[in-house]
């Protein structure tokens, strides 16, 4: 190692993708020199290789600029003289030369190294590394209840007890132990779980939970004695792996390509290893499926049914049982499929929306809608992601909310489109009475994000004016409608009368989505994430549960409109009002 001294300090860095201990663990440190060997300018010339063959010129030209080491008397520097696996091959070499064999093998050796077995199985981070799972005491300070009075802490106890808040380590426990049989802390605990944690590192401590130690250290009270004696039992593994699978078909989308990879790992080099081959074969069987699920339900092939199978599940888990229709009179809706209202030129070039029945428009919105908010996942609602960086880390609500901003300008659009031709009273009246007659069906239909759209256009300020001024000249239905529509969605009352229709309605329905984000960020803002800056505040997750139970339940029970795409484009590609984003 002192003749290689970059070998060694490459292998140091990636000993956690490769599954190596530290050499400092395994030698005598005085002997391990880490040299500045690897000159920054050698890995600015390998960074400049790759965005050239990948074809990130942009960013290639500001690396070139900004470094100014790249000049033409220096060929390495200038990156002509690099192979395209320069990098790559100093990890292989490092993965399989015999350079790292250790020669002061059992000199100081120690059995395991914390950090290799937290990250081993996945991208590590510094929130990563707290305590071992089987390492921290069962405390108040690690454990919150709300109930007051003495603290229990055997195992019924914890298990009827209400949790305030926790760490990470027992809520896990509380998961995998003391409540296992609650379905109600499984639900809040994985539907809100972007919110204090990510799955790379819950299924990290999964395998913490796995790798029970056989002598684990004295518990520091004798009520804890149960929680932490003996080695992982058959009973533990078949409590892991259900869980797990309970993960995968209630949040699919959780699983990642990393994720699964830890998953893999798990199965190969501990289920396996440890004669647990029922276990394995329970994760084993559902792998193929999950990638499979997820680009069903991304759209990016396969039927919608395909869609629906994946979600059903959620029924169950978010209702608590099968879903069922408390207004008989709006059955129809799940059990017949009408057929579609067409106009006669549907195949014409000069079909136009105003060919299109109202009704038909407000089942291409409901079905369109309904094909969005189906992929929406708990983790997009929370933390405001639809408001960050253009929605990247909630792509589906993000398409969402530009569906509703579009409906909403196309509306306003319609009513200014009206009031600049000729006989501006009929038209600008004619045209609202239409909208408002489209809105009757999506109430019926029970699509409020539609409805909501459409009550945000005819109130925006490029409309609201002709809205008023026409008003009166509405026909008494109309009126009827419009002062209904203002109720509904009556803001002064913090949309009260919304909630209360929502709340009271059964699917398939699609939620006014913009309203409930609104409601999450005043439930997110009310009460801090942690509690004394350690503990989870799981009271809070409650409460966002809460919230979020209602959103999920609406995407199990679909429509079963037709979908007609000529009308979906002329909806899709209508002109709108150009001016700010309504939403």
């Amino acid at each position: 190692m002192r003749r290689l001294p970059e070998v060694l300090e490459l292998r140091e860095r990636v000993r956690l993708i490769l599954g190596l201990e530290t050499y400092g663990r395994r030698a005598d440190t005085s002997t391990t020199e880490l040299r500045d060997t690897l000159h920054p300018d050698l890995i600015l010339a390998m960074i400049d290789r790759y965005l050239k063959k990948n074809g990130f010129n942009k960013a290639r030209n500001m690396l070139r600029k900004e470094s100014n080491i790249f000049t033409q008397e220096n060929a390495v520097l200038a990156g002509e003289s690099i192979e395209d696996d320069d990098l790559i091959g100093l990890i292989r070499l490092g993965a399989t030369s015999d350079v790292f064999e250790d020669p002061y093998e059992g000199k100081n050796a120690s059995s395991v190294d914390p950090e290799l077995e937290a990250g081993m199985y996945g991208i590590i981070t510094v929130a990563d590394l707290d305590a071992n799972i089987w390492e921290e005491p069962l405390t108040p300070k690690t454990l919150a209840l709300a109930t007051a009075g003495k603290m229990g802490y055997s195992g019924s106890a914890l298990a009827d007890a209400t949790i305030r808040a926790a760490t990470l380590n027992r809520l896990v426990l509380l998961l995998l132990g003391d409540k296992a049989r609650d379905a109600e802390f499984r639900r809040v605990f994985f539907g809100t779980l972007h919110s204090f944690t990510s799955p790379p590192q819950l299924m990290n401590k999964f395998l913490e939970y796995y790798q029970k130690p056989n002598n684990p250290p004295p518990p520091t009270s004798q009520k804890i004695a149960a929680a932490t004696a003996a080695s992982t039992s058959a009973r533990d593994v078949d409590s892991l792996t259900s869980m797990i699978r309970y993960w995968f078909d209630h949040h699919p989308f959780d699983f990642t390509h990393d994720v699964k990879k830890i998953v893999t790992k798990f199965i190969e080099s501990h289920l396996l290893r440890d004669g647990h081959k029922q276990a394995a074969q329970k994760l084993q069987s559902g792998i193929p499926n999950w990638e499979s699920a997820i680009s069903h339900m991304d759209g990016n092939g396969g039927s919608s049914s395909a869609a629906t199978a994946a979600l059903s599940t959620l029924r169950e888990s978010n209702s608590g049982g099968p879903v069922q229709n408390r207004n008989s009179s709006l059955s129809s809706l799940s059990t017949q499929q009408p057929e579609p209202k067409v106009p006669k030129n549907i195949f014409s070039p000069t079909l136009v929306i105003d060919d299109v029945e109202e009704e038909e428009i407000a089942r291409q919105l409901t079905v369109v809608d309904f094909e969005l908010y189906r992929m929406v996942q708990a983790a997009e609602f929370l933390g405001r992601r639809w408001a960050v960086e253009g929605g990247r880390s909630a792509p589906r609500l993000s398409r969402l909310l530009q569906r509703f901003d579009r409906v909403a300008r196309w509306v306003a659009n319609q009513v200014v489109t009206a009031s600049t031709v000729g006989q501006k009273e009929k038209k600008v009246g004619k045209a609202i009475a239409r909208l408002l007659k489209i809105a009757d069906y999506l109430r019926v239909f029970r699509n409020f994000h539609s409805l909501f759209a459409i009550a945000a256009g005819l109130r925006s300020a490029a409309a609201c004016t002709f809205v008023q001024a026409h008003k009166k000249e509405l026909s008494k239905s109309a009126q009827e409608s419009l002062t209904l529509l203002e109720e509904v969605f009556d803001w002064t009352q913090w949309h009260r009368r919304y909630f209360k229709d929502f709340n009271a309605t059964d699917p398939p329905c699609i939620p006014a989505v913009p309203l409930h984000l609104q409601q999450i960020c005043l439930m997110e803002d009310s009460s801090p994430d942690k509690i004394e800056e350690k503990l989870i505040n799981w009271e809070k997750r409650e409460q966002l549960w809460a919230s979020l139970k209602p959103l999920l339940t609406a995407q199990v029970l679909g429509y079963n409109f037709y979908k007609v795409q000529q009308i979906c484009d002329l909806i899709e590609n209508a002109k709108h009002d150009d001016s700010e984003s309504i939403y």
